[in-house]
């Protein structure tokens, strides 16, 4: 891991790879975001996940990456 890239966010979930996975893409949000609303994100991403998907969709993954972005932007 490069020195500039998030670390996965740690949490009480156990989902396995696509929590790890998402985990990490929720990595990219400031930390004043990720301590309000992190653990209910995740919830809903992998409650609305098809089963036995272990990575995240193309496109969930590109909203989220866009999104953190967006975020650290407006601070």
């Amino acid at each position: 891991m490069s020195a500039g890239a998030p670390s996965p966010v740690p949490g009480p979930l156990d989902g396995g790879a696509l929590e790890r996975r998402y985990r990490r893409l929720l990595g990219l949000y400031p930390p004043s975001w990720r301590a309000g609303r992190l653990e209910e994100v995740l919830a809903v991403l992998l409650a609305c996940a098809e089963p036995d998907r272990s990575w995240p969709a193309v496109r969930d993954g590109a909203d989220l990456v866009r999104h953190a972005l967006a975020e650290r932007v407006r601070l």
